[in-house]
């Protein structure tokens, strides 16, 4: 097991721990001894399931389903611990804005069993990046249902026994080794960003445990710290820090509807011949930097995480259960509507362009072999009629805007396609599920 100990910064508590094998450290939240830092993630209204297997065998990417209560295993969080004030149990600590470089920690640290007291900065940055997985397991928190977050390799990190700061959590995800540590304009190293692809399919998820308004006073002057654990039998605190992660990403569920042949009318034989053979959102920026956390900015929100896109692409909309490009072919009754593959998630923007390719199927007529003529050595070919399909194609993207708003982060919503036949196609979206609010609806 591949246990590291954020061990305190003085030589006295390395002495303390001398010679003990791992079976003797004193348990998490003792009154003394080491403190284990543990960690819960919540809510619940995360889509459902990175690690549920498709018909194809393959694993799926997006986070989906719009059902709260069901609650899935989720690998591959980055996690971080890091600083957020001085505490004041200690005197003398350096002011968490004189830090130079907010990211060191003791997991670089080959003497991270040692006394660390000669390491400048140790314990600013108790967890660095470490891979996560949040389980389906309840945890009691305070603030609702919570799910327990377990290291990956079976690690085991532990509050800082000399108390001059309190920790917030930072997590994201999917996991990635690609980060870039950002300087601000005095040359401190304080803000961390990770590399982001968004290729329509994978949620991108971010959290933060942190002071909250219904915590007390002495929580707040506290948390997180091995002090906040260590005495909380005497002020009632039984919960792990909660990353209450957030969708980072705006979600887009295209349905399909027919459309009358003439305004007004009842006729849908036009559209009801008529088939979505593939929804694509053009120039969508695929490459995005996230900032994971900002010491010059610890009231960031998770709409304000997405700098510096590049790489503009076009993003098709998949049918995740056949691994498949989304085809679906039009509701044959009036009002009727039907799904069109699953969600595709894209950034925040005031508008998307649509390009919906439609199809109607046709009879045409081939040459296949009747008989083979042995006179004239060759075979002899007849017609015979089939049945093909004819492609429409707009030769411009519809353009889907919001009434100059953006569509936000973390919400979803139903973009009905509405077919009358094969040269008219209308848009109208409206907000759901994630965050229940009127959205807007229009027809283009």
């Amino acid at each position: 097991m591949d246990k590291i100990r954020l061990m305190a910064a003085i030589a006295c508590a390395s002495l303390a721990f001398a010679g003990c094998s791992e079976s003797d450290i004193a348990p998490a939240r003792e009154a003394s001894g080491l403190t284990e830092i543990s960690l819960a993630g919540g809510p619940a209204s995360l889509y459902a399931s990175v690690s549920v297997k498709g018909k194809s065998g393959m694993k799926r990417a997006t986070i989906y389903g719009d059902n709260d209560d069901v609650v899935e295993t989720i690998p591959n969080l980055g996690v971080f611990c890091l600083a957020r004030e001085v505490q004041g149990s200690n005197p003398t600590p350096t002011p968490v804005a004189d830090i130079q470089d907010w990211f060191q920690n003791t997991f670089a640290n080959p003497d991270a069993d040692k006394d660390n007291s000669a390491v400048t900065n140790n314990m600013f940055c108790l967890i660095h990046n470490l891979k996560s997985t949040r389980t389906t397991r309840e945890v009691t928190a305070k603030s609702g249902k919570a799910y327990e977050i377990t290291w990956d390799k079976d690690t085991v990190a532990y509050y800082p026994t000399t108390q001059f700061y309190n920790y917030d959590f930072f997590s994201y995800y999917p996991y990635t080794e690609n980060l870039r540590h950002r300087k601000n304009s005095r040359g401190q190293n304080h803000k961390v960003e990770a590399a982001v692809e968004i290729d329509g399919r994978t949620d991108v998820l971010w959290g933060r445990a942190t002071v909250t308004d219904e915590m007390t006073e002495w929580e707040k002057k506290y948390a997180y710290s091995a002090k906040y654990f260590r005495e909380q039998d005497s002020i009632s605190i039984t919960t792990n820090p909660v990353v209450r992660l957030e969708h980072v990403l705006t979600r887009m569920r295209f349905l399909v509807t027919p459309g009358t042949t003439v305004e007004g009318g009842s006729d849908i034989r036009e559209a009801k011949d008529m088939t979505v053979e593939k929804i694509v959102v053009r120039n969508v920026n695929s490459r995005v930097w996230m900032t994971v956390a900002d010491l010059d900015n610890l009231g960031l929100t998770a709409d304000k995480l997405l700098n510096d896109p590049s790489t503009p692409k076009d993003l098709v909309l998949w049918d995740e259960d056949k691994d498949t490009v989304a085809v679906q072919k039009c509701p044959q009754q009036l009002n009727d509507t039907l799904s069109v593959g699953d969600g595709i998630m894209l950034p925040p923007a005031s508008r998307y362009l649509i390009q919906i390719i439609l199809s109607r199927p046709v009879q045409k007529t081939i040459q296949v072999r009747d008989y083979y003529d042995q006179d004239l050595e060759q075979w002899v070919m007849k017609d015979e009629v089939v049945w093909d399909k004819e492609l429409f194609v707009s030769e411009t993207p519809l353009v889907m805007a919001n009434g100059g708003k953006m569509f936000a982060q973390g919400k979803s919503y139903d973009v009905v396609i509405t077919v009358h036949g094969p040269k008219q196609v209308g848009l109208g979206a409206s907000l759901r599920e994630w965050e229940t609010e009127q959205g807007p609806t229009f027809e283009l």
